[in-house]
């Protein structure tokens, strides 16, 4: 039997469920709840390396790491994505960009600091409204599903602490998801209008058709030179390809094999697909996985490849322990009802994200028929 070798090569050794990480902003989960170590998820013959990939040498099949130097017959590149700053510089503001699992428990140090010094100026200093005013504001910058969950969550969470420990506080306590857009959820036209009354009914204030155009050290300013005061700001304004590909030999991306235009052996999928109809989000990364492996298979086997075809992603928003907004039915569910669906949903999520791993059986199968090669998936 022919050796094949497959290396899981991630700067990470967790996998991270992010539709969850709201919860971690409002304490409600821990991150240990939202996240899996790998090995847990890849089984023999797949290799894992800890490990961060600087660069790839498409000519000589080589991809150079932070620590050695791999080489390859086939990569899978899935580098995910980066915060979208659209060309702001937060650096040396109080903004914290929401991604990471870091980010999100950093949202939550930042909610219970900001309560407590609020609570502290209150009983001690006269005339400190507009300080405690900023201490209370809590803006998230960007009303896509991100944004929508952690906005709506925080709202709920922030009732909640300031009926139990700082009642005083509740009326100094707002929460506003601002947009550029004239709308909320924007690429989900049919849920807009259920998830903006539904955040207006909780009590989130909208500021829509408001563009940023800079970070003051406790402040937005907006295009039209106005400006929000706001200790608490939270950017879910988007996100982008991973700057891993600004490197030439991997500007070109590829088509819709997943394959690159020039160096047809590198699979790029997942958020890292910028030139093709696609939707960020895990089913989307998951069938992408799914066509890159069996494209491999096809091609040692001298079979014709499959092409990348778009088509409705299921999107599930968790607003609230009795609130879901689905894309599917175009309307937000309540209740019991809601609580079913979210709890299935994500048990469904999870199951197909990790399902996505079994792919690689798949290909050390078929690859064991075929011929000895090694294959690099760069998380």
């Amino acid at each position: 039997m022919k050796r094949v070798q497959i290396t899981l090569v991630s700067d990470r050794a967790h996998f991270l469920a992010s539709p969850q990480l709201a919860n971690v902003a409002t304490g409600q989960e821990k991150v240990s709840q939202v996240t899996t170590h790998l090995n847990k998820l890849v089984a023999s013959p797949v290799k894992i390396e800890i490990d961060r990939v600087i660069r790839i040498s498409p000519k000589d099949k080589i991809i150079h790491t932070a620590k050695t130097d791999l080489s390859y017959d086939f990569a899978i590149v899935a580098a995910g994505s980066t915060i979208n700053w659209r060309g702001l510089d937060p650096s040396n503001t109080r903004v914290i960009g929401c991604k990471t699992a870091t980010d999100f428990l950093n949202v939550n140090e930042r909610m219970r600091e900001s309560l407590q010094a609020a609570d502290l100026l209150l009983r001690s200093t006269k005339d400190s409204k507009p300080k405690i005013t900023s201490l209370c504001t809590f803006v998230i910058v960007g009303a896509g599903p991100t944004g929508i969950s952690l906005a709506s969550k925080l709202r709920i969470a922030l009732t909640e602490i300031t009926r139990s420990k700082y009642p005083s506080l509740s009326s100094f306590v707002n929460v506003v998801l601002l947009d550029a857009d004239d709308r909320v959820l924007t690429e989900f036209p049919q849920l807009s209008g259920p998830v903006r009354d539904e955040l207006q009914k909780i009590g989130v204030e909208l500021l829509l058709k408001t563009k940023v155009s800079g970070f003051g050290n406790s402040e937005l300013v907006f295009e039209d030179a106005t400006s929000l005061g706001s200790e608490n700001i939270f950017w879910c304004a988007g996100v982008k390809r991973h700057d891993f590909f600004n490197q030439p030999a991997l500007e070109q991306i590829g088509d819709s094999t997943l394959r690159h235009f020039e160096h047809r052996e590198i699979y790029i999928v997942g958020d890292c697909v910028d030139n093709l109809p696609a939707t960020m989000n895990a089913h989307c990364a998951v069938a992408q996985g799914r066509l890159a492996a069996s494209n491999i298979v096809a091609d040692l086997a001298g079979r014709k490849v499959g092409r990348w075809s778009e088509r409705p992603w299921p999107l599930v928003i968790d607003m609230g322990p009795n609130t879901v907004a689905l894309n599917s039915k175009g309307d937000v569910l309540k209740g019991r009802s809601a609580r079913i669906y979210a709890k299935t949903a994500r048990a469904k999520l999870l199951k197909e994200w990790m399902g996505g791993y079994s792919t690689w059986k798949l290909l050390v199968g078929e690859v064991l028929k075929k011929t000895s090669n090694n294959l690099f998936l760069d998380e």
